[in-house]
């Protein structure tokens, strides 16, 4: 290798390599590039990887590979690099992978040898990790879920009649409005938080007092809500609806939509359907099991989980005037923004 080789380029050339280093989408392609640049000003070898922290063996290199392939030499070619041990065109290996982390998905450790021996090298935790998210897996939070399902045939159904309501709504015809009942007392549901590590946050918990609500919302943040100390019945619910039906403020024609709750199908529930729906309000059922087409679920989420802050449960009275204070204000200072069905 002779430290005083040069690359002398033509006017074309000198424009390519120009462009490549100042426009270049990779830091390497820019650097080799600068560098046939530097030579061509007249700069030695060893000035030049001096310059750019390289060794002169990687200078000379990139000269033959100039002289040899042009602007293309100087690009990392495909292929190189460490090869995975983990790839996703083996379809046994994901495969594998798969039916392990299904079958204990809360500690990766306990997989690891099954996959290690299946690959013949040895398999890390963050490998298993990154292989993971490439396949559409993520660490979160497991969700309960009912034991028994919707019967798809009675699901679908009604799903294809909540998007004729959401198209009635959206043509102003009339407005949905999604009622259920939810409790809050002082044991309080436990946030996730951000606290000083070596002094954990902590929430009083109390098993005292309960407040039971009862509301009735609109996907556009409308709420209408009662509360008491009581239970959740049949005439309680009547009561609210009542309210409901006789508030002036609301749409000529509205559709509360609710669950399968034995007080939702009660007789004297019942009886009273066919004097709401005289007054404008009618009443839609949700098919079985299916508490996640009901949107006030994700309304008393909000209250539990954000909105409810651990100085709120200080002391039942803080507690209650929060709740007030939520329900009063929600639409404004607490608003929540669906996205369509």
């Amino acid at each position: 290798m002779s430290i005083y080789r040069y690359i002398n380029l033509t006017d074309s050339a000198l424009s390519e390599l120009t462009k490549g280093y100042e426009n270049g989408t990779k830091h390497h392609f820019r650097e080799r590039c600068h560098a046939i640049i530097l030579s061509h000003r007249g700069y030695i070898i060893p000035k030049i990887a001096i310059l750019l922290e390289k060794r002169c063996d990687t200078i000379s290199t990139w000269f033959n590979n100039w002289e040899q392939c042009g602007l293309v030499g100087l690009q990392i070619s495909s292929g190189r690099g460490l090869k995975p041990t983990l790839k996703l065109v083996d379809e046994s290996l994901v495969a594998l992978v798969k039916k392990k982390v299904n079958a204990q998905p809360l500690k990766l450790l306990n997989i690891l040898d099954d996959i290690s021996t299946f690959v013949g090298a040895a398999v890390s935790k963050e490998m298993l990790k990154k292989f993971l998210k490439k396949l559409k897996y993520s660490y979160r939070r497991i969700r309960k879920s009912l034991r028994k399902q919707a019967d798809p045939a009675i699901y679908n159904a009604k799903l294809d009649q909540i998007t004729d309501l959401i198209r009635l709504e959206k043509a102003n015809f009339l407005k949905i409005y999604y009622a259920d009942a939810s409790g809050f007392n002082e044991t309080s549901c436990v946030p996730y938080g951000w606290q000083p590590k070596n002094a954990p946050m902590s929430i009083p918990t109390t098993c005292g007092q309960r407040w039971n609500v009862f509301g009735i919302m609109s996907s556009d943040n409308e709420l209408f809500a009662k509360k008491t100390k009581g239970s959740i019945n049949t005439d309680f619910v009547i009561g609210a609806i009542n309210n409901f039906a006789q508030n002036i403020n609301r749409v000529p024609l509205s559709v509360i939509i609710l669950d399968n709750a034995s007080v939702h199908h009660s007789k004297k529930f019942n009886d009273n359907i066919p004097r709401w729906k005289e007054m404008g309000v009618q009443i839609f059922y949700l098919p079985t099991y299916s508490p996640h087409l009901n949107r006030i679920e994700t309304f008393w989420r909000k209250c539990k989980y954000e909105w409810l802050l651990p100085a709120d449960y200080v002391s039942w009275e803080a507690l209650t005037a929060k709740i007030d204070y939520i329900l009063a204000n929600f639409g404004t200072k607490f608003t929540i923004k669906f996205s369509e069905f």
